[in-house]
């Protein structure tokens, strides 16, 4: 996992964390990840309920124990405050391992990694380009339910966001802007291409906006 391709699906891992109880032991599959990130960053560990007998949730990086948080209190879901377990990635290479060296299980429901950008942009912008229409998929990446769990921060409006489409075919073409956040088109109207080029204004911008641009049948 890295910067460029961090929202990659991760298949075949167990959503409980199995300690080292005989009677269970042999489902432990602990989960290890093999983080490279150029400036450092955070990856989040997101429990949510534990087993009745002792839990111990375990980071090893590079096969050093780095930190490490007992749960008691019998079969529970966690409280709010007990459920983000945060390691630092140093530059470079990480290999992380999350355990449960406790005897019982601590269920998971998310691992999450932030990454220190040079960029300070919140705007990300993903692209689909057919024959005769592109889409743009505009997410602030500070604003939203993961943003605040991650960053335990305040989500924040992004304004005038400017969008470009390139290597447009010169000639009129219909313009949609889909709100997804409320489920609503914002903006429908028809726009004239004159130097292969189109810059989309967005007055401001909450979670994610979909642009798309429809090249008009001659």
């Amino acid at each position: 996992i890295n910067e460029t391709n961090g929202d990659m699906m991760l298949g075949g891992l167990s959503p409980k964390l199995y300690g080292t109880n005989n009677t269970i032991s042999n489902f432990r599959n602990d989960p290890t990840f093999i983080v490279d990130c150029t400036n450092g960053g955070e990856m989040v560990v997101y429990a949510s309920s534990i087993g009745s007998g002792t839990n111990k949730l375990t980071a090893k990086v590079d096969g050093e124990i780095i930190k490490q948080v007992e749960l008691s209190g019998g079969v529970r879901g966690l409280e709010e405050d007990e459920r983000d377990f945060r390691i630092e990635l140093k530059p470079g290479r990480n290999e992380i391992t999350i355990s449960n060296e406790g005897h019982d299980w601590i269920q998971i429901s998310a691992f999450y990694f932030k990454f220190n950008l040079e960029s300070e942009s919140s705007i990300s912008v993903r692209r689909l380009i057919s024959e005769n229409q592109q889409l743009a998929l505009v997410q602030n990446t500070r604003c939203g339910e993961v943003y605040n769990k991650v960053f335990s921060g305040v989500s924040s409006t992004a304004y005038d966001v400017k969008v470009p489409f390139y290597e447009l075919e010169n000639g009129n073409y219909t313009l949609k802007i889909y709100d997804i956040e409320n489920g609503q088109y914002v903006t429908t109207k028809q726009i004239t291409v004159t130097d292969n080029t189109y810059v989309v204004d967005l007055p401001e911008i909450n979670e994610m906006m979909a642009i798309k641009l429809i090249k008009s049948p001659i």
